[in-house]
């Protein structure tokens, strides 16, 4: 007999609901490191700072499904991803590629997979998986940014956040390479990120922290 999943989880806890999920196919960070990693952030304003407060929520909430991509058949509002913010010191450039199925230039980034370690290194797989960049330099322990934004419905998985942990990374790299996530890759000047990107408030912290970087 089939089970009815959604009438199970009624009036059940995240404790209660935890086994429904596919952990196999999903992250399963360490709670107590990734709290550490998103206290070590610095706010630059409140909105970074209500960011951050949300964060630290979702893994007190759920210390075992806070990264997992498949936490909303636990009533979770979203899941942790990471994102490389990439640049080439001699180049003053960074790196983006335009994302095939959103339309949109970003970095490197997206879900945290159960091989990954910790965060970093996921945003590091991202960068290589996506654009080919290998030899990465992480320029701050800390968080670059921190950004909680909305993402569409895909087949069985509702609209959803993506709380999203940015990464600062330095390279000597000039070659980049595309995959079949995104329509093209570039290094885009420092003072063209701006346009680039699109002056949404998921880039505006992104925007200023790279604009203090090139001077």
């Amino acid at each position: 007999m089939t089970r009815n999943w959604q009438r199970e989880k009624e009036g059940l806890s995240v404790d209660d609901k935890h086994f429904m999920i596919d952990i196999s196919t999903g992250s399963r960070l360490a709670a107590g490191a990734t709290k550490r990693l998103i206290e070590a952030y610095m706010p630059v304003d409140p909105v970074s700072a209500e960011y951050q407060r949300q964060f630290l929520d979702l893994i007190e909430r759920a210390p075992d499904h806070f990264a997992n991509r498949h936490n909303y058949e636990l009533g979770l509002p979203g899941h942790f991803t990471v994102q490389a913010v990439v640049i080439n010191p001699q180049l003053r450039s960074v790196a983006l590629m335009h994302h095939a199925k959103l339309g949109i230039w970003v970095g490197p980034g997206g879900h945290i997979d159960a091989g990954d370690a910790n965060a970093e290194m996921g945003a590091r797989r991202e960068a290589e998986e996506e654009m080919g960049l290998t030899d990465l330099v992480l320029m701050q322990a800390a968080p670059f940014d921190l950004d909680v934004h909305g993402f569409p419905a895909k087949g069985s998985q509702p609209d959803h956040l993506h709380y999203d942990i940015r990464f600062l990374f330095s390279t000597t790299l000039v070659e980049l390479r595309a995959n079949h996530e995104s329509r093209a890759v570039e290094w885009t000047p420092l003072n063209a990120y701006p346009e680039r990107v699109g002056r949404w408030l998921s880039n505006s912290r992104l925007i200023r922290g790279l604009q203090s970087l090139a001077g």
